[in-house]
C-alpha cells in the first residue's frame, strides 16, 4: 500500500508540476480534451501492467536481491509500471481544472468540495459495489473509459483519441488475475470480493492450496494431515469437549476434521465471504 500511495502522490505531483511550468501557459481549446484523454489512455495501458505485474516483480526481484531494499524497489517498480503514467495525466488535469474554476465568489473551493466528494464516493462505488460484481478487470475499464464521457469536444484527428482506449480494450486478457501458478499447475477458482482476492491453485501433483491476494496461503491439501491434527488434538486432550469454535476456515480441512468428533458442535468464523465459497473446492478432504 505505501508502494502504491507513494507512486500516486509522485504522478500526481509531477503531472501538477510540470503543468504549471508549461502546460497553463497553453491556450488551446483541445488542452482539457488531450488531458482526459491521456488519462484514459494510460489507464488501459496500466491494466495492460497490471496483468504482467507478477512478471516484473520477479525480474525486479531477481535483479536486485533479496534485501529489503530489493523488495521496497520491485514493488515501487510494478506500482510505478500500473500507476505512474495516469497518475501524472491525472495530476495535470487537477490543476488546470482548479485554474479554470478561478472565480472571484470562490470557485477553487466549490471544484476542491466536489472533487473530495467524488473521492468519497467513488471507493465505495467501486471498490464495495462493483469490484464484487464485475471483476477487477471490467471495474477498471470501465474508469478508463468513463473519461472519455468528460470529453469537452472532439473533432478531426482527435477521434483517435477516442478511438485508441477502446480498441485496447479488446486487446486485453481474458482476465487480469495476479496469481502465482506453479510449473505444470493451474488456476481451479478465483473470486474477487471487497476485502481479498481468493485463489485456488493446483500444482502438477494435483494437490490444491488456498491463497488471498496472492500473498498469504491459508492451507491446502498437501497438508492435510496436519490440519486434521490441529482439530484432533485438542478435543481429544479434553475430558468432554461440547463446542468448538474455530477461528479462520480456511480450506475448512481443520473445521471438517473436527466435525467428525461425536456430541461436539463445531462452529467456523471466517472473515472472507469468497474463502467460504471456494470451500468445496477442498472436497473430500475438508468431509464437507
Amino acid at each position: 500500500f505505501a508502494a502504491v500511495l507513494s507512486v500516486f502522490l509522485l504522478g500526481t505531483s509531477l503531472g501538477a508540476a510540470l503543468y504549471q511550468r508549461s502546460g497553463r501557459r497553453v491556450t488551446s481549446p483541445w488542452l482539457l480534451t488531450d488531458l482526459l484523454a491521456g488519462i484514459s489512455l494510460t489507464c488501459i495501458l496500466g491494466i495492460f501492467a497490471l496483468w504482467k505485474a507478477q512478471p516484473i516483480y520477479d525480474a525486479s526481484r531477481a535483479a536486485l536481491g533479496d534485501s529489503s531494499i530489493g523488495v521496497l524497489v520491485a514493488e515501487m517498480t510494478v506500482a510505478g509500471a500500473v500507476f505512474l503514467s495516469p497518475t501524472f495525466f491525472m495530476g495535470a488535469t487537477f490543476s488546470h481544472l482548479v485554474q479554470a474554476a478561478r472565480r472571484p465568489d470562490g470557485g477553487v473551493g466549490q471544484a476542491a468540495a466536489l472533487n473530495t466528494f467524488g473521492g468519497a464516493v467513488a471507493p465505495a462505488l467501486f471498490g464495495v459495489f462493483l469490484l464484487p460484481l464485475i471483476g477487477s478487470k471490467w471495474t477498471l475499464v470501465l474508469i478508463s473509459l468513463g473519461y472519455l464521457l468528460l470529453l469537452p469536444n472532439v473533432a478531426g484527428w482527435r477521434w483517435g483519441f477516442l478511438a485508441a482506449p477502446i480498441a485496447l480494450v479488446f486487446a486485453l486478457p481474458a482476465n487480469v488475475h495476479v496469481v502465482r501458478i506453479p510449473p505444470g499447475g493451474r488456476l481451479v477458482e478465483y473470486r474477487e470480493g471487497v476485502m481479498a482476492s481468493v485463489a485456488v491453485v493446483e500444482d502438477a501433483a494435483r494437490h490444491r492450496v488456498l491463497r488471498v491476494n496472492n500473498r498469504f496461503q491459508m492451507g491446502g491439501t498437501a497438508a492435510a494431515n496436519a490440519e486434521y491434527r490441529q482439530a484432533h488434538i485438542p478435543l481429544l486432550l479434553h475430558p468432554a469437549p461440547q463446542r468448538a469454535l474455530l477461528l479462520g476456515l480456511g480450506t475448512g480441512i481443520t473445521l471438517g476434521a473436527a466435525s467428525l468428533h461425536p456430541n461436539v458442535q463445531s462452529d467456523g468464523i471466517e472473515l472472507v465471504p469468497e474463502v467460504v465459497e471456494a470451500m468445496p473446492q477442498f472436497e473430500p478432504y475438508n468431509f464437507s
